[in-house]
């Protein structure tokens, strides 16, 4: 955790940053990369809103989903047990603060699902969420999306997502592939070719 208490967090050079709204700033100013300059205003707009709605909404769900629903104690193999209790304990008191948790399992995956749906409508069949090439909102949608494709456990999350929303599922693809092409050699373990799961 940062000194905020938040995720995620980096550091360059020395310096940390906290929260990816401002990792984000941070680096378009440092590296002068503008990923939003060919938006419009509206355009702009439009994926600050989603940016926020992932970031805002989203991320309850799939903390909930990831942590704390079925099939979790495959992850924790290896931790021993208190890293999962501090964990899960985390998890239950952030997200009831944040008011998810306060429904039912069952209502926490329908609003997840509206989420989804709304992102899958959203990208309809453009190859990116804003169009034909990549922009900032496409860095936060592929890094959540990219949790439950390749690191939730939740197998009815995977399989919902993976066939009702297909253009998703290739979406993921298409962005793994365009930016991470050595995406398997970084996921091995011990530097053997199995890939962590």
């Amino acid at each position: 955790m940062s000194s905020k208490g938040k995720i995620p967090w980096v550091e360059y050079n020395g310096e940390v940053i906290e929260d990816s709204t401002f990792i984000i700033e941070f680096f378009k100013k440092k590296l002068s990369i503008d990923m939003n300059k060919d938006l419009s205003l509206k355009e702009k707009g439009l994926s600050r809103a989603i940016q926020k709605m992932i970031e805002e909404n989203f991320f309850w769900c799939l903390a909930l989903c990831r942590w704390m629903y079925d099939e979790t104690d495959k992850q924790w193999m290896g931790l021993g047990w208190l890293v999962p209790k501090f964990i899960k304990r985390t998890v239950k008191k952030s997200t009831w603060a944040a008011g998810i948790s306060r429904h039912t399992q069952k209502e926490v995956l329908e609003i997840m699902e509206s989420d989804i749906k709304a992102i899958s409508d959203i990208l309809g069949s453009q190859k990116y969420i804003m169009g034909n090439e990549p922009t900032e909102v496409d860095c936060c949608v592929f890094g959540f999306l990219a949790q439950i494709f390749y690191a939730c456990h939740e197998k009815s999350l995977i399989s919902l997502v993976g066939e009702k929303y297909p253009n998703l599922k290739d979406y993921c693809l298409r962005m793994k592939n365009r930016y991470w092409a050595d995406w398997d050699d970084c996921i091995t373990h011990d530097g053997t070719r199995t890939p962590i799961r």
